[in-house]
């Protein structure tokens, strides 16, 4: 199955949607250089491949992190993905961001493996590049 670029685009249109509504939350209650979401929008994808990027990006993901709930957050827009537009097709997408980290960041399997383990919804980093 091929990942059509309506779902591909209807995906981004919504992940746009979520994050901004994301910021608006984070804003609200923190200085706005100091939210989670605003760290990911900036966040250089190529210092994964550092310690210190893995630990920032640890610290970004971890749902257990309650003060802004921004990773929490994260499983709620990929089920409301799933339940609009499928599971296979959030999939298709999914393996594509990972494609991305892998491929244009160099990011190593096992360094992506262990941030899933963080939070599964780790692949959505990659999204934040999306100008």
């Amino acid at each position: 199955m091929k990942l059509s670029k309506d779902i591909t685009d209807a995906i981004i249109a919504d992940f746009f949607k979520w994050s901004e509504a994301e910021a608006a939350l984070a804003n609200a209650t923190t200085d706005s250089d100091n939210t989670v979401i605003y760290t990911l929008r900036w966040f250089n994808l190529g210092s994964l491949n550092s310690e210190a990027g893995i630990n920032v990006m640890k610290e970004l993901l971890n749902k257990d992190n309650v003060i802004q709930g921004t990773a929490g957050r994260m499983t709620r827009f990929v089920a409301s993905c799933c339940l609009k537009y499928g599971e296979e097709n959030v999939k298709l997408y999914k393996n594509k961001c990972y494609d991305v980290l892998k491929n244009v960041y160099s990011i190593p399997q096992a360094t992506l493996d262990m941030l899933t383990e963080i939070n599964p919804c780790m692949w959505m980093c990659v999204m934040f590049t999306i100008i």
